[in-house]
């Protein structure tokens, strides 16, 4: 499939999903950034079937005291393409000037937690703020909401080691 339309977009994100995984394992990425990243990733079943080219994935790195706030990206990959995007974080983005979209042209700064809606032309580059509380719990059920996707299993951190204060 070529880059999705905005119409197969909205079809997917409207289909009931859940994910195929039945345990949160979380993988540290190989990587010299400190704090490191984390991350999850998942196939989904989507009326019934688990497509090939249909996953989550999840990167979390966490926080260091006083300096660095927790980060977290959630992504729904379809045919390669990041076609949903929740992430918490502090990433400037500059959103394409030439579409009709509230933040067209724009620059996100300081804005926390953003969503990266899908657009047939420039794909998962265009992102508006979000009113939610910086909280990876927050921002994870809101992305498994606009992706209208169930968990068999509660879901969980890399471990009680790396966030002590989370769990």
């Amino acid at each position: 499939m070529n880059q999705p339309t905005e119409e197969d977009v909205a079809s997917l994100l409207a289909a009931p999903k859940i994910l195929v995984s039945h345990s949160m394992q979380w993988r540290k990425k190989p990587s010299s950034h400190t704090p490191a990243w984390w991350e999850f990733m998942s196939a989904l079943e989507i009326a019934g079937e688990t497509p090939a080219d249909l996953f989550v994935r999840l990167n979390w790195s966490a926080p260091i005291p006083g300096a660095v706030r927790p980060r977290l990206s959630c992504s729904l990959l379809w045919h390669g393409h990041r076609v949903l995007g929740v992430d918490m974080d502090e990433t400037r983005h500059l959103n394409p000037p030439d579409i009709d979209r509230p933040y067209a042209g724009k620059r996100l700064t300081g804005s926390e937690v953003h969503h990266h809606i899908w657009h047939g032309t420039y794909g998962s580059r265009y992102a508006a703020p979000l009113e939610l509380v910086p909280n990876e719990r927050a921002v994870f059920a809101y992305f498994a909401r606009c992706a209208t996707m169930t968990m068999r299993h509660e879901f969980s951190w890399p471990s009680a080691e790396i966030q002590p204060g989370l769990f």
